[in-house]
């Protein structure tokens, strides 16, 4: 999935199209910001919309790392949103544990009389994060856009407790 404006960009349709045909995936756009990210059945996608108390996106962040939260709780030390430079598809609103990037995040807003939030996260659960990484970077190298990225240095079920015995 790409954002509006990576299908802006010079390089998008040979980037599209080497996606599709090496790895039969297809390229679709969303409607909220960030970099392209893989969407599979190894990765979840959490998202909320909802009308905003204030027009700072930073809140609206705030909200989606709540939820998470809770749910990492039992096995992740307390999340937070930051940057790890360098990551799997970084950016300045990943949500971090123990300074692993668990999630990236995007949103959207509408302005005007009835003002709305979309903001999501992508989650990968068990997915081949070398994989992935290798998509990201060919596509994004053929759209010029920025260096090459390393794996996401956790996933949910490399944070999960283990039952030895059981």
């Amino acid at each position: 999935m790409v954002s509006r404006r990576d299908t802006r960009l010079p390089g998008f349709a040979e980037g599209a199209a080497w996606v599709e045909s090496t790895y039969g995936l297809p390229v679709v756009m969303r409607a909220t910001g960030g970099t392209a990210v893989l969407q599979g059945p190894d990765v979840l996608t959490l998202s909320l919309a909802f009308e905003p108390e204030t027009q700072d996106i930073n809140a609206a962040y705030g909200e989606l790392l709540a939820v998470i939260a809770a749910a990492v709780a039992p096995f992740a030390t307390e999340p937070a949103l930051a940057a790890v430079p360098g990551a799997y598809c970084d950016g300045a609103h990943n949500i971090v544990a123990a300074g692993r990037k668990l999630a990236g995040t995007a949103q959207r807003r509408r302005r005007g009389a009835r003002p709305a939030v979309l903001v999501h996260a992508v989650v990968s659960m068990f997915d081949d994060l070398v994989r992935s990484t290798d998509i990201i970077n060919g596509f994004t190298l053929l759209l010029a856009r920025r260096a090459p990225t390393r794996p996401m240095p956790a996933s949910i079920c490399r944070m999960r407790p283990m039952r030895v015995g059981r």
